[in-house]
């Protein structure tokens, strides 16, 4: 009997693909061969432990090019997976965000119908109607297909969804939670960690927490680095910096952490409606999470006692407004909520082992 053999299928670089582990975990364990065929746009050489093979589709994009340069050379990867797909024959294809959904559309529904599942994970231009009739295409032929936030189902056509939370547990495992928190005269650690996609949010907090010495401001990430040149301009001896990292230095830097940052941008559909890693991120450390107050993440954190919330009315006094919200929150309320939280994503995680094991394992198709 031949071994079932699975490709993962992704738009993005792996180390943006984190949460795969979910499905990998589990492939690794029932000894199950899997391929992962994705784009590189930053011009490095992955790994992936328990990967049979990394396909790698490089392309280079310059920020000056229009939108539709842009798109056209993303869309060369259309091409390139779908001559090594036919080439390895997959059982089962495990199809990462909604770009790629949108890109492999017609190809999935047609030849691997009932065999491949579908992972929203953000939201993106996805009112516009050609793109939600191609996601309507997809969810036709799908297994099954899962979104990382609830909001997200009142965004996508409408289907089953299962909603499971993005917590990385391979992250996280090595974290102690924090027990106490820092005193009125300590420095409290505020750290970015992650992609720096909304640079105009984070100078507006460099220029109001700079040398604000109740403060240390870590920036860890790609594109982080950029702001480097300013702070030393400016002479803010409280900001650290650290661009691109290895995924398994995630919980070194996170242990840094004493509240998470998450500002994105106020009143925004693609920010407001997803919950962000950085919240998982706050839930295995049991800190609170800085947050715009229109966002679906601040709903959330609220809810389970962790929230230090914003408006862009605050910025003018963002520190007096951090540090007082930190030193209200009580510890125990946060340890409660997140023991809370833990809960809810255990619960998601176990529905999404179910489909897992029933369609991708077993391949009850």
């Amino acid at each position: 009997m031949r071994q079932r053999k699975v490709c993962i299928l992704s738009t993005a670089n792996i180390k943006h693909m984190t949460l795969i582990s979910l499905y990998t975990e589990k492939l690794d364990q029932e000894n199950i061969m899997y391929d992962i065929i994705y784009i590189d746009k930053y011009h490095e050489v992955e790994n992936y432990d328990g990967a049979n093979q990394l396909y790698r589709h490089e392309i280079f994009i310059k920020p000056r090019w229009s939108f539709l340069r842009k798109f056209l050379n993303y869309w060369s990867f259309r091409k390139y997976a779908i001559n090594i797909i036919n080439c390895e024959i997959y059982d089962f294809i495990i199809v990462w965000n909604e770009f790629t959904i949108f890109m492999f559309s017609d190809f999935l529904k047609r030849h691997y119908k009932n065999r491949y599942c579908i992972n929203i994970r953000d939201e993106n231009m996805n009112r516009i109607f050609p793109v939600q009739w191609r996601y309507k295409q997809a969810l036709i032929g799908c297994s099954f297909a899962t979104v990382s936030s609830d909001y997200f189902k009142e965004v996508f056509p409408r289907y089953d969804y299962l909603f499971v939370h993005s917590f990385n547990k391979l992250v996280t495992q090595n974290l102690q939670p924090i027990k106490v928190k820092k005193s009125l005269n300590d420095c409290i650690n505020l750290m970015f960690i992650g992609r720096m996609s909304f640079p105009d949010t984070m100078k507006k907090v460099i220029d109001v927490l700079g040398n604000d010495n109740r403060f240390k401001l870590s920036l860890v990430g790609t594109g982080c680095e950029v702001w480097k040149t300013y702070t030393v301009e400016k002479g803010f001896s409280n900001v650290y910096i650290r661009g691109s990292f290895k995924p398994s230095e995630t919980a070194n830097y996170l242990s840094m952490a004493d509240v998470i940052y998450s500002i994105n941008a106020e009143d925004n559909v693609h920010c407001d409606t997803l919950l962000p890693i950085k919240l998982y991120y706050a839930v295995a450390l049991q800190i609170p999470i800085l947050v715009f107050k229109s966002s679906y993440t601040y709903k959330y954190a609220k809810e389970h006692n962790m929230d230090i919330g914003i408006t862009s009315l605050d910025f003018n006094r963002l520190g007096d407004v951090i540090y007082n919200k930190y030193h209200e929150l009580d510890q125990e309320k946060i340890r409660k909520g997140c023991q809370l939280a833990l809960k809810e994503i255990q619960k998601s995680q176990d529905e999404l082992n179910e489909k897992i094991y029933q369609y991708i394992i077993f391949g009850d198709n």
